[in-house]
């Protein structure tokens, strides 16, 4: 008797992935530190990936895997971080939120909640916050998940 036959088929990761991976989690564990200065190289380096013109589905797809979009929205909720820092997390976050890919999680994670009580100090702030907000509910209404508003003739 042979032994038993699995159907999992193992996908080797390409170099182009890989690479990927390796400076997202590099970047994660620079936003994780209690330095300023390692946060903002971390968040400074998100941020390039996630607002440059190349295919950010591919290196936001690796970003979810790792759990980054978590690791994200509690610093953005983390009052005790720089304003500097936070606001370049919002603003990665905006970038994130444009991604069809990433909308549902960014709702179920909590995102929404977190942009609720976030401290509003300008303008700019609060437009980060509106964008978000806007991007996460058209998924969400446009895939009636919830109903629509929607007055009687």
């Amino acid at each position: 008797m042979q032994g038993a036959h699995s159907d999992t088929v193992y996908r080797r990761e390409s170099q182009e992935e890989h690479e990927c991976r390796t400076r997202i989690s590099r970047a994660l564990r620079l936003c994780n530190s209690k330095l300023l200065q390692k946060q903002l190289q971390g968040i400074a380096s998100l941020y390039e990936m996630f607002s440059s013109p190349e295919d950010t589905n591919f290196q936001s797809a690796i970003l979810r895997e790792v759990g980054g979009l978590s690791v994200l929205i509690q610093m953005l909720g983390a009052s005790e971080l720089d304003w500097g820092v936070r606001s370049r997390v919002l603003y990665t976050l905006w970038n994130l939120s444009a991604l069809s890919g990433n909308k549902v999680i960014l709702f179920e994670e909590g995102i929404a909640d977190v942009l609720l009580k976030v401290e509003v100090p300008n303008e700019q702030i609060l437009v980060g916050v509106v964008a978000i907000m806007q991007n996460i509910s058209e998924y969400r209404f446009g895939r009636g998940k919830y109903t629509r508003n929607v007055h009687a003739s």
